[in-house]
């Protein structure tokens, strides 16, 4: 498994449920460094609630907005390379066409 941390610096997501949930468990178990920006209050569909997933994910930073498309444009801005994972048999997120 220490294959993966000479590999991956770094691992960058905004702490969404599904995909980016599982992008930072993946990061813990191989201690690879984990770290992004999450809306204010640490919202996620999952943890609607102050403080959020921040409780469970310390190594995210609030922005200033609630605002997602804000937490997605500064993840973008701040890495390197953006791998992003659409099911065939799922409809994109807002999220996920901001991206695109």
């Amino acid at each position: 498994m220490k294959m993966f941390r000479k590999k991956i610096s770094r691992i960058r997501t905004g702490g969404q449920s599904g995909v980016d949930r599982a992008a930072m468990d993946f990061a813990r178990e191989r201690e690879i460094p984990l770290c992004g920006w999450c809306p204010k209050n640490g919202w996620a569909e999952d943890y609607p609630d102050p403080p959020g997933l921040i409780v469970d994910y310390p190594e995210l930073t609030e922005t200033p907005s609630e605002d997602t498309a804000q937490r997605t444009k500064w993840n973008m801005r701040d890495c390197d390379a953006i791998l992003t994972i659409i099911p065939e048999s799922t409809e994109s997120s807002p999220g996920t066409e901001l991206i695109l």
